[in-house]
C-alpha cells in the first residue's frame, strides 16, 4: 500500500482528532495541516523506490514515532538503508510504499498523521522545504570551499 492510497481513503475529519491526540503542541497550526492534507489530494505522485517505515522509540524516557525511509542499494536485495525524509518532495512521499510491519503496527489514520507531521518538519509548503534544502546545500558547499574540499568528494 502506498501513502497516496491511505491519504485518499481517509478524511480530514478522521485525521484531525488523531493528529491533535498525537501532536497536541501543534494545535495552533491545525488549519495549516488541513490545508496541506487537502493539497496532498491534488498532487500527482512521483515514482520512487523509497518505502516508509514508522517505529515506536523509547530511549531513556524520550518517546516518539520515528518516521524514515527505507531503500535497498542498487544490486543489494538484503541490505537496507535508512533515510531521513524531511526534504523529500510531497509527490515522492505519496508514491512511497508503506513497510509491512508499519501496516501491522499502525492504523491508516496513524500512518497518515505521522507522515503529515514528518513531511512538514522542514516547512509548510513544498517551496519552503525546497528553499531550506537549497540553503543547506549552499552551506555545505561553502564549508567545503573554506576547508579546501572538492565539491565532488563524498567525505
Amino acid at each position: 500500500m502506498r501513502l497516496v492510497e491511505i491519504i485518499r481513503t481517509i478524511t480530514w475529519l478522521e485525521l484531525e482528532p488523531e493528529y491533535l491526540r498525537l501532536y497536541p503542541d501543534d494545535e495552533s497550526a491545525i488549519e495549516e495541516y488541513e490545508r496541506i492534507y487537502t493539497s496532498l489530494l491534488q498532487i500527482t505522485p512521483s515514482e520512487t523506490n523509497m518505502r516508509i517505515s514508522i517505529e515506536y522509540v523509547d530511549e531513556e524516557g524520550d518517546q516518539y514515532h520515528h518516521v524514515h525511509g527505507i531503500s535497498n542499494p542498487e544490486g543489494e536485495s538484503s541490505v537496507q538503508e535508512s533515510w531521513a525524509l524531511d526534504f523529500a518532495d510531497w509527490s515522492e512521499w505519496l508514491d512511497m510504499k508503506i513497510e509491512s510491519q508499519t501496516l501491522v503496527e499502525y492504523t491508516p489514520v496513524e500512518i497518515a498523521t505521522h507522515c503529515l507531521w514528518e513531511m512538514t518538519f522542514a516547512g509548510f509548503s513544498r517551496e519552503e522545504i525546497r528553499e531550506r534544502l537549497d540553503e543547506l546545500i549552499s552551506q555545505v558547499e561553502e564549508i567545503k570551499k573554506e576547508h579546501g574540499l572538492d565539491s565532488t568528494d563524498d567525505d
